[in-house]
Parts: structure tokens; sequence; C-alpha cells
């Protein structure tokens, strides 16, 4: 009877220990290298056979802890060459339990199954950093030395012989990204564990101020359409102006002149949903967040009397934003949920939040739970630039 150590492993990886049944060499000396496939081949020249998947490891040296993973259920033949030592073995994807690893011809017994775990092929995404987690947690190494995958069952062949010294295979890889030497005082209120309440609030019949001490109402009339699903609101306190943006239907962009006592509408949403609303009174605008996709890559829009609501377009791609891809999930297109939190200036703050938390609309200053995964940016609107200043779970 085959005999297997499995594990039961959350998603999360990090509530789950195991306890190993051999030593293992110094971390420092150790390697945790990562193979996968979608499934392994079934044909060796004329030879049909069940799905195989062959890794050879040239680490003389090192002591090797080994990380295979299958989306079906494959049979791994692992070679060592001479000097390298296999300290550990790991099986992870949706068929970890139903796959075989076999080491120099023999059957390898001591496998540490990951269950529940998914077959991850780019190193990027939540899935990926799940598995670097769940993998540095169990080795207790800090980092993968490679990230390998094939998606083809043309004979999948794998040679293990050296190190990828990307960031993102580290297990805490942020902390070298982050940069907080631009945040004005004003911004770093927000980065605290209790961020400033918002000095207007939209509801569901009218405007709520907050001036020190005092409250003042202001309800909607009878010359705009009802508010339905508030998301947000602005204050121009300059110009007595308010802005509210909300969903439902199609959304409206309103506006409230304190001056007129007037209230109107400056624009259909359009169907688009906004996450938060800004005023900038540099430019005289506002700037509203919006749920994103590949094909708007600034995930703003900003307002104008001029032009109207228009795209806020600052150039920048996904890498410019380290640890964005994070909150991607495997096989979704559109970019994470981002919420702009505050303006000093030409500073621009955002936050990101994985994909499904909708409640966040609505609430950009709510408290972070600690199981959510956010990334904190700072946009220098007239730059162009983008920089991570601060991260809950890398």
């Amino acid at each position: 009877m085959t005999r297997y150590l499995f594990v039961s492993v959350l998603l999360s990886f990090l509530s789950a220990s195991v306890a190993l049944s051999q030593e293992t060499a110094p971390a420092a000396l150790s390697e945790l290298h990562v193979v996968g496939v979608s499934s392994g081949s079934i044909r060796t020249g004329d030879r049909i056979h069940g799905p195989e998947a062959k890794v050879s490891v040239m680490r003389p040296g090192k002591d090797v802890h080994l990380a295979l993973g299958a989306a079906k259920a494959t049979r791994f033949l692992v070679t060592l060459e001479p000097e390298t030592a296999l300290s550990r073995v790991y099986l992870f994807g949706e068929s970890a339990q139903n796959s075989e690893v076999y080491v120099d011809g023999a059957r390898y017994e001591d496998v540490v199954v990951l269950n529940k775990s998914r077959m991850v092929y780019v190193p990027r995404g939540m899935e990926f950093r799940r598995l670097v987690r769940g993998l540095t947690d169990f080795s207790d190494v800090p980092q993968l030395a490679s990230f390998q995958t094939r998606t083809s069952r043309e004979e999948p062949s794998f040679v293990v012989d050296g190190l990828d010294e990307a960031d993102e295979l580290q297990a805490a890889y942020l902390p070298a990204f982050v940069d907080q030497s631009r945040l004005t005082e004003t911004l770093k209120a927000y980065l605290t564990d209790t961020p400033p309440m918002p000095e207007i609030v939209m509801e569901h019949d009218g405007f709520l101020l907050r001036d020190g001490g005092s409250e003042t109402k202001i309800d909607i009339t009878l010359d705009v359409p009802g508010i339905s699903h508030p998301v947000a609101a602005a204050v121009d306190r300059a110009n007595g102006r308010m802005f509210g943006v909300t969903l439902g239907g199609e959304g409206f962009l309103y506006q409230y002149d304190l001056n007129a006592e007037q209230w109107s509408v400056l624009a259909s949403m359009e169907n688009v949903d906004a996450t938060n609303i800004l005023y900038d009174p540099v430019k005289d605008r506002l700037i509203l967040g919006h749920r994103g996709s590949h094909s708007h890559e600034g995930r703003l829009l900003q307002w104008t009397a001029g032009d109207g609501l228009q795209e806020l377009n600052l150039g920048l791609k996904v890498s410019d934003m380290p640890g964005l891809t994070d909150l991607m999930e495997r096989g979704r297109t559109d970019l994470p949920l981002i919420i702009p939190l505050a303006l000093d200036g030409n500073l621009l703050l955002v936050r990101t939040y994985r994909p499904g938390i909708s409640r966040r609309v609505g609430q950009p200053n709510a408290r972070l739970s600690q199981k959510e995964m956010t990334r904190t940016y700072l946009f220098d609107l007239e730059e162009r630039s983008a920089t991570l200043v601060a991260y809950a779970i890398d």
C-alpha cells in the first residue's frame, strides 16, 4: 500500500501545520523549486503509457525541496544528478492526491500533499501568492528558487539547474517596493487604523455635511432623479458645491449648489460603477474611481464643466504598480477594484482590493479587516507615476 503523508491545507495555507518525518538541511543551503503541468504526456516515442512528466534536478551541493503540480493526475519521474540531495517533495494542484512521484526509478513515499490547492501556471495572481506562502511555510525556505510550468501535453520535461531571482518568488517581496517618503501628513492619516471620516455623505434622501461638531442636511428635491444606491460624495467649500455619485440603473453624478439652493445632474454614469468621488481644487474637477478592465488602463474618471465625464488615463501599466497582479484571480481579465482615498495637490492616494469586495463601494474610509488583501498606491497626477506606499497580506 503506497504510503503518503496527507496534509489538509486550506486555500490560505496559513493555519495548517505538518510534522515532517526527516531532518532538513539549514535553510541557507536549501532551495525550493516548483514544476507544474496541466497534464502529463501519454506518449514517449512509440510507447503509449499513463500521463508522465520528467524532471531532472541538477543542483549539486544543494538541499532541494521539490514542489510538483498537476491539474490532472500525473506520474512525475524525477532524476537526481550526483551530489544533489532531495529533502522533501510536495504535490499540489487539483489532482495532487492522485499523482505519483518516482525518484531515480523508485517510488517516493514521503510526499506532502497540499489538499484543496489549485494548479498555478504563471508566477503572479492570488493563487500564486497562496502557493508561495503555503510552500515557504511548510519548507521554512523563504522563497522559491525557480518556477516552471507546461500547459502542453507534448512530453513535458523539465531541467532544474539554476536560480530565478524574480522578486515575486519571495514569500515577502513587497517591503522592498514600499516608499512613503512623498506622503503628506494629510495622506498619511488614511493609512492609519482610524482613517478620517468623510466630511460629506450622500444618503438616499440627500446630503449630510459635517462641519466641526455640527451637521447640515440637504434634502433632495424633485428637480433630479431619486437617489438609488448612493456611493460617495465630495464638497467644494470654496464655491459652495456638493457632489455625489450613485449606482443603480445607469447611475448619476449629482450636484447641489449651496448658493442657488438648487439640485442638478451633471452627467449620467452610463452604467459605470463608481467607487468613490473626490474634488480636485487645483484643476476644478471631480476624480472618480470605477471598476476597471484591461481596456481602461487609467481606471479613473474625471468630470470638468467643459468636457463632462471622461476617462482619466495616467498611462500606467500593471507593471508600474508593484503587487497589483497579486490581487488578480486566475481566468479574470478585469483589474482589481480601485478606490481613490484622498487627494492633496497633485498627489492622489488610491487603494486596490481583490476582486469581489463590492461592499467597499460606498465605504472608502472603512477600517480594513486583517484578512483583506490590499495594495495602496500614491499616484502623482502630473508625473503620471505610481508608488506602492502600503499593503495588507503579501
